[in-house]
């Protein structure tokens, strides 16, 4: 008699509908948009947006994949980037020192210390963008991790900040807040969050471009 016919062989796992929660690149396809990251108890909200923001003279015109898709590598988030970030708008009712938050879900800081994001911060009036670990839910007792005020002038720079260094493991979560500062022009943009290793040695930000003639 013929020998038998092998098993079978299982059929391939699905693809992944997005990203793990942990990277986030904020990106429209995504079914949440904001990867599980959730709005905060704050003044406003972080804005999902592409292109130009509305304000002149402050605020990023393309997401930074789309801007070092080709001349730039550090890591990226797996996703197909449609040109998407995220801002605070400090134009209209926005008043100086409020405040947008937005907080990361639960992420294992003993298996993945290391996080690492980029930030846009253009114009001549924009206020402060902090980074805390919400280890309570408390405002009170969240530690700063990281902050930075004032323009950096019309780039996205890379931000790496080690978890460890502040004695933070086991489960955490991280929570990004947008100060507006004194008038309008004063945009702050995030975009493609990744947690994984600490890097000893961060790469360069890339030039920042050459003044108008």
């Amino acid at each position: 008699s013929p020998p038998p016919s092998p098993p079978p062989s299982p059929p391939p796992s699905p693809p992944p509908s997005s990203p793990p929660t942990a990277w986030c690149a904020f990106e429209g396809e995504h079914p949440v948009e904001f990867c599980a990251w959730t709005h905060g108890a704050c003044d406003f909200r972080w804005t999902m947006n592409q292109g130009d923001t509305p304000s002149a003279f402050t605020g990023p015109s393309v997401d930074q994949t789309t801007e070092h898709n080709t001349s730039y590598s550090v890591v990226h988030v797996p996703s197909q980037s449609e040109g998407y970030y995220i801002y605070i708008e400090s134009t209209w009712t926005r008043l100086e020192g409020d405040k947008a938050c937005l907080e990361s879900p639960a992420i294992n800081a003993t298996a993945t210390p290391g996080m690492t994001f980029w930030r846009h911060m253009y114009g001549l009036h924009v206020g402060t963008l902090n980074v805390y670990a919400n280890t309570s839910h408390n405002a009170s007792d969240d530690g700063l991790l990281f902050s930075t005020s004032g323009s950096e002038g019309d780039r996205w720079i890379w931000t790496h900040i080690c978890l460890s260094d502040f004695g933070l493991t086991g489960m955490q979560a991280v929570r990004f807040e947008g100060v507006v500062g004194v008038d309008f022009s004063g945009d702050i943009a995030i975009d493609d969050v990744h947690f994984g290793d600490c890097l000893v040695t961060p790469p360069p930000s890339p030039p920042p471009p050459p003044p108008p003639p």
